[in-house]
């Protein structure tokens, strides 16, 4: 990314920002997880693809960790299964 903007266009996964975007501070770009959009305050809105799985651990704020935490309990039930009582 440079540091003076980019630009919005598609371009397989980058999107470029809009010639009219202007080159100084107080641009403002949102991007919406839900809608699966990428705007700007002048109105221009694009959307845009993205697998269902990462989708979902970026709303719900999941990392590699935080998933398998999600799985704690069925863990700890294999780990009691596996592992013979003294």
């Amino acid at each position: 990314m440079n540091r003076e903007g980019f630009s919005f266009f598609r371009t397989s996964t980058a999107l470029r920002k809009p010639s009219r975007a202007p080159n100084t501070s107080g641009y403002t770009l949102t991007v919406d997880l839900e809608l699966c959009t990428v705007g700007d305050d002048g109105g221009w809105v694009e959307s845009f693809s993205i697998d269902d799985h990462r989708r979902r651990c970026l709303l719900q704020g999941l990392d590699d960790i935080g998933l398998t935490l999600q799985q704690a309990d069925r863990i700890a039930g294999y780990e009691r299964r596996r592992v013979p009582e003294a």
